[in-house]
C-alpha cells in the first residue's frame, strides 16, 4: 500500500504545482491587461493603438480560465481515481481548504494529522 500511497503524493505534488501555475499565469496576464491601457495613457497614443494585443491577452486569459476549469475537473477525478484504486483519503498539502461544494459531491476533507 505505501507504494501507491507514495504514487498519489507524486500525483498530488504535481497537480497542486499546476494549479498553482495556471493561477500564477492568469495573475499575470491580468496585471498585464491592467497596464495596458496605463501604457497607451503614458506614450499618449489612440486607444486604437495597440487594440489587436489587449485582445489579444483578454482571449488568453480566457483560455488560462479554461485550462483552471479543467485542472479543477481533474483535480475531482484524480481523487475518484484514488478511491478506485483503494487508496486512503490523505491530505498531500492543498493549501486551502476546499470548498463545501466538494463535500456534496461526495469528496470529503481529511484531517492533516491523518496525513503521512
Amino acid at each position: 500500500m505505501s507504494d501507491k500511497i507514495e504514487v498519489a503524493r507524486s500525483v498530488a505534488s504535481h497537480l497542486l504545482a499546476t494549479e498553482e501555475a495556471i493561477d500564477v499565469a492568469i495573475a499575470c496576464a491580468a496585471g498585464l491587461v491592467g497596464y495596458l491601457p496605463v501604457a497607451r495613457q503614458q506614450t499618449h497614443v489612440s486607444a486604437a493603438v495597440g487594440q489587436p494585443a489587449f485582445e489579444q491577452v483578454i482571449a488568453a486569459m480566457s483560455v488560462l480560465g479554461e485550462a483552471r476549469r479543467r485542472i479543477v475537473e481533474a483535480h475531482s477525478s484524480l481523487a475518484e481515481s484514488g478511491r478506485q484504486a483503494r487508496i486512503p483519503a490523505r491530505n498531500f498539502g492543498g493549501f486551502v481548504d476546499k470548498p463545501s461544494h466538494h463535500a456534496q459531491s461526495g469528496m470529503q476533507v481529511v484531517a492533516e494529522s491523518r496525513a503521512a
